[in-house]
C-alpha cells in the first residue's frame, strides 16, 4: 500500500484512460442514485422525526472545525505528514519544508549560545526568561571592585533579568538571572560604528575616559535588540548599587507607561525625564530607537571624547541639554503619544548624606525574611523630621564611593563573603558594607 503523505506526487502527471473516464462516469451515477434516495427517505419522515435531525449550519461548523482539526494534525509543526514527509518513506515525493519558528525563538536560541560561548568559566544552561523586564548594566575601563558580588546577589532576588556589558574575564559567578555580552570597549565603539552609521569610523571616541560608557546606555535596547526579543521592557542601570524589589515596584505600571523613571519631576514643561542608573523603555522600535531622533546630530554625541550624560539630562548644570534622552522625550512625547511615568518611585541616594555627621546617616538594609529579600532605606539621621525608614527600589552610592572610596572599594574579599553569607547586610555612607551591630 502506498504511504499517505501530504505531497505532491512528482510523476502524477499522467492522462487517463477510456476505461478510467468509464468508471468515474458509473461512480456518478451511482451517487446520484444514492442522493436521490436519500430526499426520498427524508421526504418520508414524520415533523417530529425532522426534529430531530441537525440543522445544515451546524453540520457546516462541524465540517470546518474537523478540517483545522485535521490539518493541524497532519501537516503542523511535528504532525504526521511532516514525519512522514522527513522519512524514507516519501523519499520520491516532493515535500514542503517545515515552517520557521518564529523571530523570539531564533532571537533566545541566538542569546543563549552567544552568552554561553562567552562567559567565563563552564558554560551554565541559560533558562527561559519568567520576567517582563531585562536590564542592562556596563562595565568598561576597570575590573569590577569587591563589593560587586552584593549587587549580583541584590540582582539575583529583584524579580528581573540583567545582561551585564563588557566586564572581562574576572567577573564573580552569575546567578542564573544575570548573563553577560564579554565585549572590549574597542569591541564597543565598532557595534556603534557599524549599527548606527553604516560603518563610519568614530576616532574621537578614542579618546573618552571610561565614563563615557553612560551615553552609550541609551542605545543598549537597539545595539543588542536580538537577546532582548522576548522582553516586554530593557532598561538601563548603574551597579554602584543595591537593587530591591524591582517586580514590586514596577509591576503595576508596565502595563500602562512606555518610559519609566524613578524621577519625581513636575513635567507641565520640560522636565528631566530619564535617570541613568535607573530608567525603562518599552520593547517596541518607537521607544527604542527615539536616541536617534535628537535636536543635534548623534554622530557628534558619539564621535566625541567628552561626556555628555546622554543617559539623562546633559549633566548638572545641563550644559548637554539638547543632546539627551530627556529633551529627546521633552519633543517627542505629544507627537509620539509617548506615556512617561515621572511620578516618584521610592529609591536610597546617597547625594545627601553628607549633611549629617552622624556615623550612621543613610543606612541601606539588604536583608532575608522568609525567602524574600528587602532593601530598606534609613535617612532619618538627616533631620527631615520624624522615622524615615521604608521601602525602595535600590540604593544608590553615588557619592559614597567617591568620598569613602578606601572603604569602598577596598573590602576584603573574607569579609564580602562574611557579608554574602549573612541573612542581613547594612551599607552606610561612612562605614561602607558591614553587618549590623
Amino acid at each position: 500500500m502506498a504511504p499517505i503523505c501530504g505531497c505532491v506526487d512528482s510523476s502524477a502527471t499522467r492522462v487517463g484512460s477510456i476505461s478510467g473516464r468509464n468508471a468515474l462516469q458509473e461512480q456518478s451515477d451511482v451517487s446520484n442514485s444514492a442522493v436521490n434516495n436519500g430526499k426520498d427517505s427524508i421526504d418520508r419522515l414524520t415533523p417530529q422525526q425532522r426534529s430531530h435531525l441537525l440543522p445544515w449550519w451546524l453540520w457546516v461548523s462541524f465540517i470546518l472545525v474537523l478540517g483545522v482539526w485535521g490539518t493541524t494534525v497532519l501537516s503542523g509543526k511535528g504532525g504526521l505528514l511532516v514525519s512522514l514527509c522527513r522519512s524514507n518513506l516519501c523519499s520520491n515525493l516532493r515535500c514542503s519544508s517545515p515552517r520557521p519558528l518564529g523571530t523570539k525563538r531564533h532571537a533566545r536560541r541566538a542569546f543563549e549560545k552567544t552568552v554561553q560561548a562567552e562567559q567565563s568559566g563552564t558554560p551554565r544552561r541559560v533558562r527561559k526568561a519568567t520576567s517582563r523586564v531585562v536590564l542592562f548594566t556596563a562595565i568598561f575601563g576597570r575590573p569590577p571592585p569587591n563589593f560587586f558580588p552584593i549587587f549580583l546577589k541584590s540582582a539575583e532576588h529583584s524579580g528581573v533579568d540583567y545582561i551585564i556589558v563588557g566586564g572581562g574575564d574576572n567577573l564573580p559567578p552569575l546567578p542564573a538571572n544575570v548573563k553577560q555580552i564579554n565585549i572590549r570597549w574597542g569591541d564597543m565603539i565598532d557595534l556603534l560604528s557599524d549599527r548606527l552609521f553604516g560603518g563610519n569610523p568614530l576616532p574621537e571616541i578614542q579618546h573618552a575616559k571610561p565614563y563615557k560608557t553612560i551615553d552609550t546606555k541609551p542605545t543598549f535596547g537597539y545595539l543588542f535588540r536580538e537577546y532582548i526579543a522576548e522582553y516586554e521592557f530593557w532598561g538601563h542601570i548603574d551597579n554602584d548599587m543595591i537593587m530591591g524589589n524591582v517586580t514590586h515596584f514596577v509591576a503595576p505600571l508596565l502595563d500602562k507607561y512606555d518610559i519609566i523613571t524613578p524621577l519625581d519631576r513636575d513635567c507641565t514643561t520640560n522636565c528631566d525625564r530619564t535617570w541613568g542608573p535607573f530608567t525603562l523603555y518599552r520593547n517596541v522600535p518607537k521607544i527604542t530607537e527615539l536616541f536617534k531622533t535628537g535636536p543635534t546630530g548623534l554622530y557628534n554625541t558619539y564621535n566625541n571624547p567628552a561626556t555628555f550624560f546622554f543617559d539623562e539630562w546633559g549633566g548638572s548644570t545641563r550644559r548637554y541639554y539638547n543632546q539627551s534622552m530627556s529633551a529627546i522625550i521633552n519633543l517627542q512625547v505629544k507627537p509620539l503619544h509617548l506615556r512617561h511615568y515621572h511620578h516618584g518611585i521610592p529609591v536610597g541616594w546617597d547625594g545627601e548624606c553628607h549633611k549629617s555627621a552622624d556615623i550612621r546617616a543613610c543606612e541601606c538594609t539588604f536583608s532575608r525574611e522568609n525567602n524574600s529579600y528587602h532593601v530598606i532605606w534609613n535617612r532619618t539621621a538627616l533631620g527631615y523630621g520624624g522615622k524615615q525608614v521604608y521601602p525602595v527600589l535600590l540604593c544608590h552610592f553615588q557619592s559614597g564611593k567617591h568620598e569613602t572610596a578606601r572603604i569602598f572599594y577596598e573590602t576584603p574579599d573574607t569579609r564580602v563573603q562574611e557579608m554574602l553569607d549573612a541573612p542581613t547586610l547594612v551599607w552606610s555612607y561612612y562605614e561602607g558594607f558591614h553587618l549590623p551591630r
